[in-house]
């Protein structure tokens, strides 16, 4: 049987204005980023980002910047991940708009972490990783809202420079792979990029003394089943057995 080819996914994540309101593009290279947007599958632009894709005023609340998002998801066909980040509220809400109206939100709590460089670009690729698999939009947005949520919770311990930092992209496969391992240990000692394993020692139970039958049980000897280098029970030639001897 014919192998059924996936279609092609374009996820674009606009890096046109940052978090300060800065634009980071001239406008020649503005406007060629908004014709790009057009001909993408999805589109997760921030919010000041999306009034310049919709060429309207910055949204201030996420049900303005979800008309935005409708207005032009319907004109060009391309869905939109509405995201409220950047906007006052204690839920962060991660909307999916389709050019049809229908929106799929995936509602997450607000971090207080200063690990959120690059956080609309990891969103964008995690989301084009599971779409690309075939993943439906909601459950591909969810997944990819809750793997970013991780990332940017431990973020900080990377300890990497000053200022805004990373967020750790692999602690969700670091926290995985070390709950799937039977080494004896705690998930956070494994996971984290900078701890270093500990020694255990694991001491093998004493045999137990066979017992006759209809006898009393033996009390054990002091030290039974221990051995010390170069004690009592040492088994190297030539020492005597007897510490008094």
């Amino acid at each position: 049987m014919a192998r059924r080819a996936s279609p092609q996914i374009l996820v674009v994540d606009p890096v046109m204005v940052a978090t300060s309101g800065d634009s980071l593009l001239e406008p020649d290279a503005e406007h060629a980023m908004i014709t790009f947007c057009s001909r993408a599958t999805v589109v997760t632009p921030n919010i000041e980002e999306l009034a310049r894709l919709t060429g309207g005023e910055r949204a201030h609340d996420e049900q303005a910047a979800l008309e935005q998002a409708r207005e032009w998801s319907a004109r060009t066909g391309v869905a939109v991940v509405v995201k409220t980040g950047h906007l006052d509220s204690a839920t962060v809400t991660n909307t999916w708009v389709d050019p049809d109206g229908t929106c799929l939100p995936v509602p997450s709590t607000r971090l207080s972490s200063t690990s959120t460089h690059g956080t609309g670009c990891s969103l964008a690729a995690a989301l084009a990783t599971r779409l690309g698999g075939g993943v439906a939009p909601q459950a591909a947005l969810a997944w990819s809202t809750q793997w970013l949520h991780e990332a940017i919770s431990h973020g900080e311990a990377l300890r990497v420079g000053s200022g805004h930092g990373p967020v750790d992209h692999s602690h969700r496969a670091r926290r995985l792979q070390a709950a799937g391992e039977s080494t004896p240990g705690s998930i956070q000692e494994r996971s984290h990029p900078s701890s270093t394993p500990r020694t255990r020692s694991l001491r093998r139970s004493a045999p137990r003394s066979r017992q006759r039958r209809g006898s009393s049980p033996r009390s054990p000897r002091p030290g039974h089943g221990r051995r010390r280098c170069g004690g009592p029970a040492s088994r190297w030639p030539g020492r005597s057995r007897n510490p008094t001897s």
